[in-house]
């Protein structure tokens, strides 16, 4: 009976080793399964997040867009109507708009005393040199007489 026993002892080990073996091998497709899915669904998530940043940035040039719109009008329209720049401004800040500056062309005349062309165009750069925060020059120069 001694036997027996430990035979049926051993049994019930061996089967209830073989049931954790199943458990194990279930839990493993379980996950696997699981696996899957979740890569599915962040595959599907990433493609609903590029989609979303596709439409955002479309937004946002149509509204960079629209803003440019508007600002140009309020331009054409403070002209026509002989608005100030300041009223201008304040009307453009208040929609969130940049500020207009308006814009100038001049043309200058400069007399330098100097020994060549090269010196002389160098002074006239240095005098606006000075002024390069403020204004954007190019100078396309010609000299029209020597004395």
């Amino acid at each position: 009976m001694v036997g027996q026993d430990t035979e049926d002892a051993y049994r019930r080990e061996v089967d209830r080793l073989n049931e954790v073996v199943r458990n194990l091998q279930e839990g493993r497709h379980t996950l696997e399964s699981a696996n899957l899915n979740l890569r599915a669904e962040l595959e599907r998530m990433r493609a609903i997040a590029d989609e979303n940043l596709r439409k955002a940035n479309v937004a946002s040039r149509d509204l960079n867009a629209f803003r440019d719109k508007v600002r140009t009008k309020a331009i054409e329209v403070a002209k026509e109507e002989g608005w100030c720049t300041e009223g201008l401004n304040q009307a453009l800040r208040d929609l969130g708009l940049d500020p207009y500056a308006q814009k100038w062309r001049i043309s200058l005349t400069v007399d330098v005393e100097a020994d060549d062309e090269y010196d002389a165009k160098s002074l006239v750069e240095g005098m606006l040199d000075g002024a390069s925060d403020v204004i954007n020059y190019d100078i396309d120069h010609s000299v029209d007489e020597v004395d």
